[in-house]
């Protein structure tokens, strides 16, 4: 019988990743609307639930093809709702968001040559890179700079711009290999 629990308990678990992920989501939902001095918590809980989700999954082996798909859109979700907020609110420009994001409009403009040349599978091979993380720890360091201090720091820009650049060229150069041994 323990087994057997130990078993149940460990089917349920499995799915921690993805319920730290869907709560990624939930914060990115919420990020525009809630109060300017609640924002820098709910980015310190999401960049938590970023490194806990992938750590959990990683180390106890609760990868599912839905993980793998659901963590990048909840990272471009975020992403793009704290960006928008920023914007509006008059704390980042569209330019510096350019520059943070070298590395999701690389991703994005791969995913839909992929889409528009039939090459779904592609797509399901994609995989997270020490350099990518660093790259959304860069974005983070910027949030975090303007949600503390009310504006973005140029050393904050380049260190999150170069992280972003490199992961850029790690995603694209790991792509093209993937589409040519699968020609």
């Amino acid at each position: 019988m323990v087994v057997t629990n130990g078993h149940i308990v460990k089917t349920r678990l499995r799915h921690v990743p993805n319920l730290l992920t869907c709560l990624r989501i939930v914060l990115a939902l919420y990020f525009p609307f809630a109060p300017p001095t609640r924002r820098l918590t709910i980015a310190a809980v999401a960049l938590l639930t970023e490194y806990l989700d992938g750590a959990l999954a990683r180390k106890f082996g609760w990868t599912s093809r839905f993980g793998l798909l659901l963590d990048p859109a909840a990272d471009k979700l975020f992403f793009l709702a704290v960006v928008i907020t920023l914007v509006r609110a008059g704390l980042l420009t569209w330019g510096a968001v350019a520059l943070l994001g070298i590395r999701d409009l690389c991703v994005i403009a791969a995913v839909v040559w992929a889409l528009g040349c039939g090459l779904y599978s592609l797509i399901g091979e994609m995989r997270p890179t020490k350099v990518g993380k660093a790259a959304t720890v860069g974005q983070y360091l910027a949030f975090f700079d303007i949600l503390i201090t009310g504006r973005l720091h140029v050393p904050v820009l380049v260190i999150g711009t170069a992280l972003s650049a490199a992961a850029a060229v790690q995603y694209w150069t790991y792509f093209r290999k993937m589409r040519q041994s699968n020609i």
